[in-house]
């Protein structure tokens, strides 16, 4: 299933209510599923159809709580087969590795080899 992931670092809560109010329904109406980043609280507020935790976020088991079990719930693991294991045995839909490449919006402090990607799969 295709997705749509609302990042915004740096706003307040009202203004990614608002975001997630706008963007939701128009991403859900092309039947893509709609992924609000770090917070598991707006993402379940808002009735989008999932979250991305990162590892300084919410824990994935409270994500999962305030979301629900049909939501998706997705987690940064860096560059960590660890972490993916765990996330993945802990219930993970999906699990997220990089970064791969520099970035101009935002300086990794991890950097992820794309033979991770081989072992995953």
């Amino acid at each position: 299933m295709a997705s749509v992931q609302l990042r915004l670092k740096d706003v307040d809560d009202d203004a990614l209510r608002h975001a997630c109010d706008v963007l939701r329904p128009v991403v859900q109406a092309r039947e893509a599923a709609f992924i609000v980043n770090d917070r598991p609280d707006i993402a379940a507020e808002c009735g989008a159809d999932g979250v991305h935790v990162g590892q300084q976020d919410a824990a994935y088991h409270d994500a999962r709580r305030m979301v629900g079990d049909d939501a998706i719930v997705g987690v940064t693991c860096h560059n960590s087969r660890h972490l993916a294991m765990t996330a993945a045995e802990a219930g993970a839909d999906y699990v997220a590795f990089g970064a791969f490449f520099g970035s101009a919006t935002k300086e990794p402090r991890f950097r992820a080899e794309p033979e991770l990607l081989r072992w995953w799969a």
